[in-house]
């Protein structure tokens, strides 16, 4: 269940309950508090395709200075054109050693644009 709660108490934050029902502080509810940080209205992005290595190997991608200190997860809206079927860009958190919890866009067919949005947790450097 998804709701906003009264922003005069807890600034502008998303609450989350894990079960349903009308929540309340008696109700022994779990939740969790988290925030968002709008960055407004971009005159450009912030990467385009010559700022990625394509070799298949990980690498570290910088975000601190578009991210706040102390953020979890950033989200990213991406876009990319394939020239061939079944490329795809990831993302994961820095540390990670695995590619199961990855964000990923995939292009099924060639030369269409694929566009999504990617959440991905971000380490305390905020690197990914």
């Amino acid at each position: 269940m998804f709701y906003r709660e009264d922003p005069s108490v807890f600034g502008d934050y998303l609450v989350l309950h894990g079960t349903s029902g009308t929540p309340n502080a008696a109700s022994g509810y779990k939740y969790l508090l988290t925030s968002f940080v709008d960055r407004g209205d971009p005159a450009a992005v912030d990467w385009v395709t010559g700022d990625f290595t394509r070799d298949g190997a990980w690498h570290d991608l910088d975000l601190s200075a578009i991210v706040p200190a102390g953020a979890k997860a950033v989200v990213f809206q991406g876009f990319f054109k394939s020239s061939v079927v079944e490329e795809i860009f990831q993302l994961r958190k820095k540390g990670n050693a695995n590619a199961v919890n990855v964000s990923q866009l995939r292009s099924q067919v060639a030369a269409v644009l694929i566009s999504g949005d990617l959440t991905c947790p971000c380490d305390t450097d905020r690197f990914i």
